[in-house]
């Protein structure tokens, strides 16, 4: 994990290692994960949006 953003009532977290470029994913927690910590993600394939490239 590469970036923690506190944004009020949840946290942004950048993350790095899964794909070329970074990924961001919102935390609900009440507190975040310090950056370089590593994390396990799990993405429900329902909750996915494929965008095409421009």
């Amino acid at each position: 994990m590469e970036t923690v953003t506190f944004l009020g009532t949840h946290y942004r977290l950048g993350l790095t290692g899964l794909t070329d470029q970074r990924l961001f994913a919102l935390h609900h927690g009440i507190s975040a994960p310090v950056v370089g910590d590593t994390l396990h993600l799990s993405i429900p394939p329902e909750a996915l949006i494929c965008l095409p490239q421009h």
